[in-house]
């Protein structure tokens, strides 16, 4: 049976599930960050931020929704970062990207066979 973790992160990412593979004995906590935490970029120049997370225990799956306010960003594109990869074959969707909405919805990433990931890394790389 796999547990669902729930983050909010009130940045940029709306709720981010992990998918533990069994009961966490960590004492730290799963932690999400946003990097670079600051950029300084001027109107209409490209830019990318990394979801980077750090598992309290292994993971076999990843899912997300990010809001966004769309009267100042633009979303270009959702990639796959290597949180999951780095260990594990995986399976990947950026999400549905919504910009009159400020919404990038229903992306995830999972493991296929039987594979973990405990390791940090980064989830996606968003290019706005």
């Amino acid at each position: 049976m796999k547990r669902i973790l729930l983050i909010g992160l009130s940045l940029l990412v709306a709720g981010l599930c992990l998918l533990p593979t069994g009961s966490s004995t960590a004492q730290t906590p799963t932690t999400v960050e946003i990097t670079p935490a600051t950029q300084t970029v001027v109107a209409g120049q490209t830019f990318t931020v990394s979801v980077y997370v750090v598992p309290d225990e292994p993971i076999a799956g990843v899912q997300a929704d990010f809001h966004f306010d769309a009267s100042l960003l633009r979303v270009n594109s959702v990639t796959q970062g290597n949180l999951l990869s780095q260990s594990c074959s995986t399976m990947f969707n950026g999400g549905t990207i919504n910009n009159t909405a400020g919404t990038v919805t229903g992306g995830y990433c999972f493991v296929t066979g039987v594979c973990t990931n405990s390791n940090p890394g980064i989830y996606v790389n968003i290019s706005l």
